[in-house]
This record gives C-alpha cells, sequence and structure tokens, in this order.
C-alpha cells in the first residue's frame, strides 16, 4: 500500500529548527530573568548546558537527509524542560525544585533525547516502507 502524502523535508527541517531555538530561548530566558543575579560563570555554564540537546538537534536537524529524526529528537526534551520551568518557577512544590535545572540536561540529553531519534528512526523506516511497496 503506497502512502499518498509526501514526506515534505523542508517543512520538517523547519519545524525542527523552529523547536530547537524555542528551546534555546526558553533556556536563555530562565539564565536571564529566572536567575536573579548570581554568578555569571554559572549562569552561562547552565545556559551551555541546558542548551545541548536543542544544538544537537539543530545539527541533525541540519546535516542528516531526514530531519524527521531530529524534529522526534527534539520533542521529548521540549516537553521535559516545559515541565520543569513550570514546577521551578511557576508552582514549585518544594525548596529544591530548582535542582532539576541542574539535571534536566543530564536526562534530555541521555534518555529523552534518545528515546525521541529512536522514535524518529522508527517512523522513518516505517514512512520509507510504506512508499517503497
Amino acid at each position: 500500500m503506497k502512502v499518498p502524502i509526501q514526506l515534505n523535508k523542508r517543512l520538517s527541517k523547519s519545524i525542527a529548527i523552529g523547536e530547537g531555538v524555542l528551546g534555546l530561548l526558553t533556556h536563555l530566558l530562565v539564565g536571564l530573568i529566572g536567575s536573579n543575579g548570581g554568578d555569571a560563570v554559572f549562569i552561562l555554564g547552565l545556559m551551555v548546558w541546558s542548551w545541548l540537546p536543542y544544538l544537537i538537534g539543530i545539527f541533525l536537524a541540519v546535516v542528516l537527509r531526514n530531519p524527521i529524526i531530529a524534529l522526534c529528537g527534539i520533542i521529548p526534551p521540549l516537553i521535559l524542560d516545559a515541565t520543569n520551568v513550570y514546577a521551578v518557577f511557576i508552582a514549585p512544590t518544594s525548596s529544591t525544585a530548582a535542582l532539576g535545572l541542574l539535571w534536566m540536561p543530564l536526562w534530555n540529553l541521555t534518555i529523552a533525547g534518545p528515546i525521541g531519534i529512536v522514535i524518529g528512526l522508527a517512523i522513518s523506516r516505517i514512512w520509507l516502507s510504506l512508499n517503497r511497496i
């Protein structure tokens, strides 16, 4: 069965880059507005640490021929970071909620991003196999 819908790679690449930029801007705002001063070197290091999953996703979107992989790899870190920002700045439930800002990039790099990339690879392979028949 041939799938009648064609994958628009340019649109997928644009969406993946847009998601990555959204993640970068989120952490830029957290670093600039949510930091209350603090040590500039630490805040810069935290921003760069938090940016890594999004920079990797943007890189993959630009380099790979199939940007669906990068698009799917950026979605889970974006969701986790959004919930973390909510838990830390909007509705904190404990005094240690801010520790999520230190640990979430690790989970994004080691668990959420790779799971999204694997899902993107699976979607790509299924899509290609449906279009070859």
